[in-house]
Order: structure tokens, then C-alpha cells, then sequence
């Protein structure tokens, strides 16, 4: 009693450890496989099934997670079960758990979790990163102060991203209690060699033609598993009906090549233009074959006015062009002509021919296009004209194309409003008297430069190699080439923000490099162009107008983008983004003017949204002008769903469009064969092991079953002073008492 005794209570329970299995659902996962050459083990025919027999078996690498964890009743997933608390987990950027944990040895709970397994869409759902080292710490961390017996990873092991790299992972996989590494199972989904494949991964062009007009489209081919030569088909089909076809060869495995196609489309109306490639014997995935755009025909032409001081030979044959191209309505207006010159128009129809060059913004807005010919700008504009030049690009989404010459264009237009407008920054030549020609004792041939190289405008024919040679000469051969120019306008170098398309081959600025020939840039919501030649008329000689046509046609369709594009000089809708991925932020702005084509005063605008395969009310999205720096603008943003093409238009004005695309992550397609090396390094360096699909069956039996022993402790509770410890305190000293006196030993 002294002592004040006390009784503590110990209780010892044992649980069993967790077996984390992590399911890869990243967009890798959605590719395919060829399965054929596993028909013969009879393992792997139990786990995927007979059709992997025959002599072409493709398969998603998520649908063959999917049958050797869901297969036979998810058989393989209850074996793990038997070996602890079951927790399966989805992951790509990060891991999620499917379902809750399953204790060990029970049956509840497996018709849930084989159904939220069997509904894992890695094309849909999955991330444009694979973060694997970061999502087994992840799951492992959820676990904190349990014990896990193994981690299982089915995965084809590319890992992409994350802050931790695979290599990092055995240090942080350490059990605290027992200081030993928790084993990674890995299993490898996928083939460890390239897939026989071939595959259209890009294909672009214009969302909107011209009825009669030859629209261009870029497929974007590449072929892995296949030797380089092969000869592949790619047909061109309208509306599901094929209407030719191309036969580019295949120039490397893996790489990258552009192919072009052309068509005319006759009438209006939209169109679905279809780019097909043909597969090629045993190639593993069809399904990315071709690639689809919705086209929209109009009927409209491209209203041009082109002024001019003299009539040089570009604005001769230029003029003809212009006049005899149906898709063109054509005003000229030659300065220097006599009043009684009847001005050059369109013939196809005739237009009203112009006595003077429009006074107002709303004349001069009626355009798409204005060409400036070798004109003096202060002798011929008046200030207020000036302004609306500079404007109509500016403000109105008209394109502006500069034609250089001897007299004024672009030296006099240094202290104007035009200045601003030229892609060019012009040289400092007030104290010449007059522009000086720079002549070369022979001719010179430009030189593309790399944005050049690539740009629709400098192309003149379909293949890169020859196009480049038509411009350059590479291969020596002057008839091969276009004629060389024999003067040019030399300015000071290019503005920041434009594309210089050519520059000159040896004359150089002494500090800024290069002499600009060609260049182009986005200004404001509209386009200019500057050409530092006058003399491209010479590429007629022999051929007609098979280049010159050809050239001046698609400059004029590239600055006047911003209107066939359905943008008026009222309307305007723009994406920050022609190609992104799923959930992908999409910030949408719209430019409104009103009836007076100044900034509009509304507080917000609604936008239509049609999705890929949806309707033209499928949902909208409101743009607010939030920004009173720009008034007249207005901005929202729209989260990207499935992939497939979002089109974007005003419901008042449909014809008004922009658009954008939802495909798979590059990073995800840059090596998708399964990384074998990666899956059993982790493994050996963590004491689990590696299975291949003829190995995986056995797994479950080789996971030790490891139990978790957890002490608790009660609270002590004093005994000293209850009443049956003194009962028994005197019950023990009368006892002793009575022995004592039976012993005669008091």
C-alpha cells in the first residue's frame, strides 16, 4: 500500500501490411501494340485472349492492363488480395485511389473496383505527363505508419516528367521500422522495340476558302518500325468520297515529313477534307491513320485596291493577274494616269472604275486588301488618310502589301503614319536628294531563311528540296531557277515582331547583318507585307505565269487572313492557340467594333462553342472587356475537353470563326516503345523483380505476406487504495497470524 501499486494492461494486434497496386493511365497507354508474335504461350493467350492468335493482334496497352487485372473475375487481383490490404491506385502526373481499400482475404468489394478499372480511359482521361517515380511517393506517402508489403506498377515505364526521376525512388521507398526497401513489382506493358506504324500526327490548312479557289493542306507523316523508302499512299477524300491521291516515300523511321496536298473547291458550303494513309502490312494502329478539318467554302472574293504612281512592270503584269483571277475583286488606281484614263478594274464583273483613293475609314474598310505601289505618300494622302491606312490594318484586320521603288516607297515614309505599319525599320536617308538604286553588276537570287524556308508564302511548289532550289540555285543550274533580281531597296533591318521571309545573299547592314528582301508581320489585328524588288515580273520568262501567280496569290491571301478567316472589320475572334491538350486552359478573345467602326461600348459578348461530333448549340461561353487600355476587346477563357476540333463562332454572326484542337501530348509520343531497362533497374535496385506478360500470372505468388504488429497501451490504473486490495492485504496477514500461532512462533 505504501507503494501505491498500479496495473497495466498491454494489448498486442497484428495487421496485415497494404500491397499498393499502381494502374498507368497516362496517354502512352492508349497506343498499340502488336500482340501476334505471343500467340504461342499459353500464359499469355489465357491472360489477353485467343484473338491474340491470328496473325495481326493490336492492342491498347491500357486494354491489356485491363484483362490481366480484371480477367477471369479479376482473379490476379484477388490472388494479391490474399497477400494484404488491397489498395489500387490510377496515375499519370499524379495517383488516385480507385475505390476503397479491400482487407485481406475477403471477397466484398472486387465488383466496384473491377468496374471503376474496367471504365480507365487513357486517350480521354490520361495526362500529357507520365510521373512515375512521383506517383509511387505519392501513394507511398498516403500510407504513412503502415506498412506495405509490395508495390505493383503495370506501366510501359516512359516516364516524361516530375521532380523525381526513377533513379531517386529506392532511397525514399526505405521502411523506417525495419530500415529494408519496399519491393517494386514491375511489370511491363507494351513492346521494348518501335511499333510497326505509320501515322498522320498533325494535319493543317485553312479553315476557310474561297468558292474556286485551291486550298492547300499539310499532313505532317511519320513512321516507326519501317524502313526508310517505303512507299506510302495517302488519299485525299471530300465529304467521305476519294478525290485523289499522293505518293510520298517514307525518308527515315522516326522522322517527321511534310506532305502536301491541294484541292479545289467549286461551290460553297462546308466540306470535311479527310487525309488517309494507307496502312502498311502488320502495322499495329490504324486509328491514327488520318486526320480530318471541317472547311468552310464561300462565296466572296478578296476585294483588292492597288495604288500606284507609275506603271511599272510588276504593276503591269500584277494589274493583268489581279484582273483576270476570279476570286479577286480588283480596283486599280494609277496616280500618274490622264483624268480622262479610264482605271483598271476587275472584268469578271466589270467593277466601277475609281476616280480618287477613298476619303473615309468606312471606303477604305470595305477592302480586304491594299497594295502600295512606289507612291509619294504626303503629295498623294492627306494626313487624315494617312491615319486610315495605318488604321486598316491596324484596327480594321485589312492586310497591307508594300511594293517597293526608286522614288518613294519606303524611304519617304519614314515620318508617317505608314512607317509604323512596314515589317521593315527604314533606313536614315533624309540628307540624299533622292533614293539611290543599289544595282549589282550581275543578278542576285534571295536567300529563304529558316522561317522562310517553311512559310506558305515562299512556297512555290510542294517539294521543300526544289522549292529551295527555285529561290537559291543550290544545284548551280540557271535555268532550273527563278531569274535573279538585279536591284533592290535596302533598309535597316527587321522590326521586332516580324518574319524576315528572304534576305539578300552578300549585302549586309554593318551592324544589324542581312539586307531584308521579304518580310512579313501581324500588325494589330490585321497583316502587312514588304517586298524590297520591284522587278518580279522576269519570273514569267519561259513559264508564264506558273511562280509569278502564284507568289503574288498567296502573299495577297496571307495578308488578307484576318477577313477570310470570317473576321470583319466589325468582328473579330482569336484562340491564344490553334493545338492543345486535354484541360488545357483556351483563352478566347473577340475584337467588336460598332456601326461607326469605333471600339464597341457593350460589357460582354456570348460566344458559341461547337464541339468535336456536337451540334451548333452545343454550349457558350461569355467574353467580358475588362481591360479599359483596350477598348472594344473582349476575353474569356474555355477548358479543352476530348480531342477533336472546337470551332468558335458569334451566333449573329456564324460566319465569324476561330478554332482550336485537342491532341495528344508530344512528350507522350516522342519514344513509345515500353523502356524495359527502366522497369527492371527499380525493380533489382528495390529487391522486387520484373515481369514481362509471360511472367506476370506468377507475381502474386511471389509477394511475401508481411504482417504489421501494433502495441497499444492502456491507461495504469491505481490499486492501493480499492477495497478488495485490503481485504486481501489483511486476509494475507491474518493467514500469516494464525500459521504463526499453529507453530507455537509467538
Amino acid at each position: 500500500v505504501l507503494f501505491e501499486p498500479v496495473i497495466s494492461l498491454v494489448r498486442r494486434e497484428e495487421r496485415a501490411a497494404h500491397v499498393l497496386v499502381l494502374l498507368d493511365v497516362s496517354h502512352s497507354m492508349s497506343l498499340t501494340d502488336d500482340w501476334a508474335s505471343m500467340g504461342d504461350d499459353p500464359q499469355v493467350v489465357k491472360i489477353l485472349g485467343p484473338e491474340i492468335t491470328g496473325s495481326r493482334a493490336p492492342l491498347s496497352r491500357i486494354e491489356v492492363v485491363k484483362r490481366i487485372t480484371c480477367g477471369h473475375d479479376g482473379e490476379w487481383l484477388k490472388r494479391l488480395g490474399k497477400k494484404g490490404v488491397l489498395r489500387v491506385m490510377a496515375f499519370s502526373r499524379r495517383s488516385r485511389a480507385l475505390g476503397e481499400d479491400i482487407p485481406r482475404a475477403k471477397e466484398e468489394g472486387y465488383e466496384e473496383l473491377l468496374g471503376l478499372i474496367k471504365g480507365l480511359d487513357a486517350k480521354g482521361e490520361g495526362g500529357e505527363e507520365t510521373h512515375i517515380a512521383n506517383s509511387i511517393h505519392e501513394a507511398v506517402g498516403a500510407l504513412r505508419g503502415r506498412r506495405i508489403a509490395a508495390i505493383v506498377v503495370l506501366s510501359d515505364w516512359q516516364e516524361t516528367g516530375g521532380d523525381l526521376s526513377l533513379g531517386d525512388l529506392p532511397s525514399r521507398l526505405v521502411r523506417p521500422d525495419t530500415r529494408t526497401t519496399i519491393p517494386v513489382m514491375a511489370v511491363g506493358i507494351g513492346s521494348p522495340t518501335w511499333p510497326r506504324d505509320t501515322a498522320i500526327v498533325e494535319m493543317t490548312g485553312p479553315d476557310r476558302v474561297l468558292a474556286g479557289d485551291k486550298a492547300e493542306f499539310t499532313a505532317t507523316v511519320v513512321g516507326q518500325g519501317i524502313p526508310e523508302g517505303t512507299p506510302l499512299t495517302i488519299d485525299v477524300l471530300v465529304d467521305g468520297v476519294r478525290v485523289k491521291s499522293v505518293f510520298p516515300v517514307l525518308k527515315g523511321e522516326g522522322r517527321r515529313q511534310q506532305v502536301f496536298v491541294d484541292h479545289r473547291f467549286p461551290a460553297r458550303g462546308t466540306y470535311k477534307v479527310t487525309l488517309k494513309l494507307r496502312p502498311q502490312p502488320r502495322e499495329v494502329d490504324e486509328a491514327n491513320n488520318e486526320a480530318s478539318r471541317e472547311v468552310e467554302v464561300v462565296e466572296r472574293k478578296i476585294k483588292v485596291l492597288y495604288v500606284e504612281n507609275l506603271p511599272r512592270w510588276d504593276y503591269r503584269y500584277l494589274t493583268w493577274f489581279l484582273m483576270r483571277n476570279p476570286t479577286v475583286a480588283f480596283q486599280g488606281l494609277l496616280l500618274s494616269a490622264d483624268p480622262r484614263f479610264r482605271q483598271e478594274t476587275s472584268l469578271h464583273p466589270p467593277l466601277k472604275p475609281l476616280t480618287r483613293f477613298p476619303e473615309t475609314r468606312s471606303e477604305l474598310f470595305a477592302y480586304d486588301v491594299l497594295i502600295i505601289g512606289d507612291v509619294d505618300p504626303t503629295g498623294n494622302f492627306s494626313d487624315k488618310q494617312l491615319e486610315n491606312i495605318r488604321a486598316f490594318a491596324a484596327e480594321g484586320g485589312g492586310g497591307i502589301i508594300f511594293i517597293a521603288g526608286p522614288y518613294y516607297n519606303p524611304r519617304a515614309y519614314a515620318h508617317t503614319p505608314l512607317a509604323d505599319a512596314l515589317p521593315v525599320q527604314i533606313e536614315d536617308l533624309t540628307s540624299a536628294s533622292r533614293y539611290e538604286r543599289e544595282s549589282a553588276r550581275e543578278p542576285f537570287r534571295v536567300v529563304l531563311t529558316p522561317e522562310g524556308l517553311k512559310h506558305p508564302v515562299m512556297r512555290l511548289v510542294s517539294d521543300p528540296e526544289r522549292n529551295r532550289d527555285l529561290w537559291e540555285n543550290t544545284d548551280g543550274l540557271e535555268y532550273n531557277s527563278l531569274p535573279g533580281f538585279w536591284w533592290f531597296a535596302p533598309v535597316m533591318r527587321l522590326k521586332k515582331g516580324a518574319i524576315a521571309l528572304a534576305v539578300h545573299p552578300t549585302t549586309r547592314h554593318a551592324r544589324y547583318g542581312p539586307r531584308v528582301i521579304f518580310a512579313t508581320e501581324i500588325y494589330g489585328k490585321g497583316r502587312t507585307f514588304f517586298s524590297a524588288v520591284d522587278s518580279t515580273w522576269r519570273w514569267r520568262a519561259g513559264v508564264g505565269g506558273r511562280y509569278f501567280d502564284r507568289f503574288w496569290g498567296q502573299v495577297i491571301r496571307h495578308v488578307a487572313a484576318s477577313r477570310l478567316r470570317g473576321e470583319t472589320a466589325r468582328f473579330k475572334l482569336a484562340v491564344d492557340r490553334t493545338t492543345c491538350h486535354p484541360g488545357d486552359l483556351v483563352v478566347v478573345t473577340a475584337r467588336i467594333l460598332d456601326e461607326e467602326l469605333r471600339p464597341s461600348s457593350e460589357s460582354e459578348c456570348t460566344v458559341s462553342v461547337k464541339a468535336p461530333g456536337g451540334s451548333e448549340s452545343d454550349r457558350s461561353i461569355v467574353l467580358r472587356q475588362d481591360d479599359p487600355t483596350q477598348p472594344g476587346t473582349f476575353t474569356g477563357s474555355l477548358e479543352a475537353g476530348g480531342f477533336g476540333t472546337y470551332v468558335l463562332f458569334f451566333k449573329d454572326h456564324p460566319e465569324v470563326r476561330a478554332s482550336f484542337r485537342v491532341v495528344v501530348p508530344a512528350k507522350e509520343r516522342r519514344d513509345v516503345r515500353m523502356n524495359e531497362q527502366a522497369a527492371r533497374l527499380i525493380a533489382k535496385s528495390t529487391g522486387g523483380a520484373y515481369y514481362s506478360l509471360k511472367e506476370v500470372s506468377r507475381l502474386p505468388d511471389d509477394v511475401e505476406l508481411v504482417r504489421q504488429e501494433l502495441i497499444q497501451t492502456r491507461s495504469q490504473e491505481p490499486v492501493w487504495n480499492r477495497w478488495w486490495v485490503i481485504v486481501l492485504i489483511v486476509t494475507i496477514a491474518a493467514l500469516e497470524w494464525s500459521l504463526r500461532k499453529l507453530r507455537r512462533l509467538l
